[in-house]
């Protein structure tokens, strides 16, 4: 399975939702049928996660893929990334919940963490049949059968050849974001049972000490129409995941000085890094204060932070990063980064300039941070 942007794709289940999921499938079902069939998903991340090592000398990986998978199994084996050894005990386990039903699966919430920033939530789809066979995300019935996960990543041949010789029915189940949250991912597998664990991410910024939400859980058939397979989205079923999480809460510091990038055309205005045990969350405010330079650009300035070798810094467990706007000017913009994360704070960090698209690194400024 791959990570897939949640970005303005689900939200909560009242009428706009029931409208926008709907439209999304339609355009999911679209868009795999105006493209070459995919015959193998990318993996992007394979570093190695260390706050569980212990528990991994102890269990060996084939426990691993026989339990029932959880919140640091999803860190290790799919995000590969290092968090703090206090994190695992953050996982939030038997929180309040009220769970989604739908005629092809019942979904739940597993695991989850919540650190003012970020909600990292592993939520399970129960097939409501022995032969449901729960296909999440952008999966199809004609995709190798590894894309299912690590049970089956070492066997070849198709999921529907899989499905025909076991008698399983294919079944699109998938699990969405709140219309709140800013921005998010997802990565999913199929367990020994026919369990289908997602691991959803999404931004969320408060400093509540609670956090209600709900999801949007949706299931329909796999259906043969005009020679093609489809999801039945005429028969869509949609129920609402509501849960309510804890804040663990973060620290922050905030850059001293401001730092001009001549080359690129912008000032650099304001660095904040949140901290907690899953990751150092990092908003860089910068402002164009050459056009000329800044339009050069063509919209593919970046930042990262480095070493004092010039090594950019290791990214956190949320991943990803983003730029958006300040305001109207044109001029004000922020971007979002995450690194991995630290005990304490750093008192000082390295940032540099670089055109994301052709590669090219510019400037580098430090930065104190108190």
């Amino acid at each position: 399975m791959r990570d897939i942007d949640l970005k303005n794709a689900f939200g909560t289940a009242d009428r706009d939702f029931h409208r926008n999921l709907y439209f999304t499938l339609a355009k999911l079902q679209a868009e795999r049928e105006s493209k070459p069939m995919k015959k193998r998903f990318a993996r992007r991340l394979c570093l190695v996660l260390t706050v569980a090592l212990m528990l991994i000398l102890i269990t060996g990986a084939a426990l691993a893929l026989s339990n029932a998978w959880g919140m640091m199994d999803f860190l290790r084996e799919r995000s590969g990334v290092e968090v703090l050894p206090e994190a695992v005990d953050i996982v939030q386990k038997g929180m309040p919940q009220t769970g989604a039903q739908t005629e092809h699966a019942n979904f739940s919430v597993r695991e989850a963490i919540y650190d003012g920033q970020v909600v990292y939530i592993v939520v399970d789809a129960k097939p409501t049949r022995p032969d449901y066979l729960l296909l999440g995300g952008d999966t199809w019935p004609e995709y190798p059968i590894s894309d299912l996960g690590p049970l089956f990543e070492d066997r070849d041949g198709l999921i529907e050849t899989y499905a025909a010789e076991n008698n399983l029915i294919c079944v699109k189940a998938d699990i969405g974001s709140p219309d709140d949250a800013t921005e998010g991912s997802m990565d999913y597998i199929v367990e020994a049972d026919g369990t289908l664990v997602f691991m959803l991410k999404f931004k969320y910024d408060s400093a509540d000490a609670e956090l209600a939400f709900s999801i949007g859980c949706v299931s329909a058939l796999f259906i043969e129409s005009e020679g093609q397979t489809k999801i039945d989205i005429d028969n869509l079923q949609i129920s609402t995941l509501t849960a309510a999480l804890r804040n663990t809460g973060t620290e922050t510091v905030v850059s001293t000085a401001t730092a001009t990038y001549a080359d690129c055309g912008v000032r650099v205005d304001k660095i904040t890094l949140t901290g907690s045990a899953m990751a150092i969350y990092a908003r860089i405010e910068y402002t164009v204060t050459d056009v000329e330079k800044f339009a050069q650009m063509d919209g593919c300035l970046w930042f990262e932070f480095v070493d004092a070798n010039g090594e950019r810094l290791p990214m956190g467990a949320y991943g990803g990063a983003s730029v958006q706007a300040l305001d109207e000017s044109g001029t004000r913009f922020e971007l979002t980064d995450n690194l991995r994360a630290a005990a304490t704070l750093p008192s000082k960090v390295i940032l540099r300039a670089y055109r994301y698209d052709e590669q090219i690194r510019y400037e580098t400024h430090s930065f104190g941070m108190e």
